[in-house]
């Protein structure tokens, strides 16, 4: 959830940033927990599934994820065109506050109630 809510406050800032050194340390700063969320979130999935679906889990985990990919900039590209650089970053960041509270007000994310 950290991770969340870093990229989500940090991530404006490239809003207002015209120096390449400077939006060079947003982006870490932004993303420096990505990794880890990442594997949080596979170990999380990986410990609740099934012993004998632990590997089709983790293909289908990976296969999304990865396939996702791709899209990330060719939609950048799009707005940045239609919208300019700036609409498209508070777009963005937008887009992550919202995932940000969507998560914290989420009380048991994909955790099967008893």
């Amino acid at each position: 959830m950290a991770f969340g809510w870093v990229a989500a406050t940090v991530t404006p800032l490239l809003a207002v940033a015209h120096s390449a050194y400077l939006i060079g340390v947003i982006g870490a700063l932004a993303f420096f927990l990505g990794p880890a969320a990442n594997a949080a979130i596979v170990g999380y999935i990986l410990t609740h599934a099934e012993t004998v679906l632990k590997g089709r889990v983790s293909a289908a985990v990976h296969f999304l994820g990865g396939s996702l990919l791709p899209l990330a900039p060719a939609l950048a590209g799009v707005l940045v065109q239609y919208l300019d650089a700036v609409p498209t970053v508070l777009l963005y960041s937008s887009a992550l506050l919202a995932l940000a509270i969507f998560a914290t007000a989420t009380r048991s994310l994909g955790v099967r109630q008893r």
